[in-house]
């Protein structure tokens, strides 16, 4: 658990010294330095910023550098440290024991944002993504076939570009073969996805009785002659697909479709946004515990849009999945949610906090 965090230089943050309690609720009006806050936190903890663009550009206007030092609890061990980013350089990471090292680190972080509902809102390349992370705890031998699929992909493609038909021939065979191992780990997958993600929300208060079932849709082949029906596409378009120089049919055109089974509807379409919010933070959860809970959660304002009763039982059954909770909001009833130990509130980049 995260005890104390120190920022300077940070984005828009005042120099300051910031301390929090297990689970903290983050207030202030828009463009106050809430999501910086968290970024701050994020970047103590993995050297990354949870925004596009490169890592240097958490540093604010004028500075030479920004640093964030913290304090935190693994393991039943207390551990110290700060990182700093400079202009152009990686950033670098010190610790205040000289003996501990970088694998002392074990702390997992979750970042959430308002965008979490893009899941089912944006391209298949998304959903796919989403249905391979599971695949990856699920089934440890996937990465490594996924890995191939991707290499095999890479090389038919250029074969397609360089119009060499020899190798396009001697590689095809191969690329279907992974292509129906992937699809196979796929549907299995959303199998376990679809049955875990209906009980999960089946237990939570005030959700609709739904049963969701997440159905693999491959492009224009059928699934239980996946291998065959491959094969046939990419030789009646082979004409096509030299001279377009890409291969247009397999696992990497796939998508993945949320369906209610008790009204057939799916649930971009047919759901309101709330739900669908729902729904992804379901899957995110799902997807934590799978790989052990624990560490700390950043949830910046990913609950908004869900009406206020199936918020606070939706926050009710996240938050016990973490060490440590961070929840960003703008909405005022948000504080009778759970019972956060701290309210903090963020005025042009001042943090005040206030203890239960």
């Amino acid at each position: 658990m995260i005890h104390r965090v120190w920022v300077s230089g940070f984005r828009n943050l005042d120099e300051q010294l910031i301390s929090f309690t297990r689970l903290n609720r983050i207030s202030g009006l828009n463009n106050q330095g809430k999501t910086n806050l968290l970024d701050a936190v994020y970047f103590g903890l993995t050297g990354k910023t949870v925004r596009p663009g490169l890592s240097d550009s958490v540093i604010s206007l004028g500075e030479s550098g920004a640093k964030v030092g913290m304090t935190l609890s693994v393991s039943n061990q207390t551990l110290s440290f700060y990182r700093h980013i400079a202009p152009n350089q990686k950033p670098s990471l010190e610790w205040s024991d000289r003996h501990t090292s970088l694998s002392s680190l074990s702390f997992g972080c979750a970042y959430w944002s308002d965008e979490l509902i893009r899941l089912f809102q944006e391209s298949p390349d998304a959903r796919r993504s989403a249905i391979d992370r599971f695949a990856g705890v699920l089934n440890p031998s996937y990465p490594n076939i996924l890995k191939q699929y991707r290499m095999a992909l890479k090389r038919r493609n250029e074969a397609l570009k360089a119009k060499n038909s020899t190798f396009i021939e001697s590689i095809t065979p191969h690329f279907i073969q992974l292509a129906e191992s992937v699809v196979t780990i796929r549907v299995s997958v959303c199998d376990w996805v679809s049955h875990a993600l209906t009980q999960w929300l089946a237990s939570v208060d005030g959700f609709p009785h739904t049963q969701w079932v997440l159905s693999y849709s491959p492009k224009r082949v059928v699934l239980d002659r996946y291998a065959t029906d491959l094969s046939r596409l990419l030789s009646e378009r082979l004409p096509l697909e030299l001279m377009m120089g890409y291969t247009t049919h397999g696992p990497h055109c796939d998508d993945v479709m949320v369906v209610d089974t008790l009204s057939s509807s799916p649930l971009l379409t047919h759901f309101s946004r709330g739900i669908n919010r729902c729904v992804a933070i379901a899957c995110e959860s799902l997807w934590w515990e799978l790989n052990g809970g624990g560490g700390v959660a950043l949830l910046d304002d990913s609950f908004s849009e869900i009406a206020l009763h199936l918020r606070q039982s939706m926050l009710s059954k996240v938050y016990p999945l973490f060490a440590q909770v961070l929840f960003v909001s703008t909405l005022g009833e948000d504080d009778r949610l759970i019972p956060f130990d701290t309210q903090l509130t963020v005025v042009e980049g001042l943090v005040d906090a206030t203890t239960s």
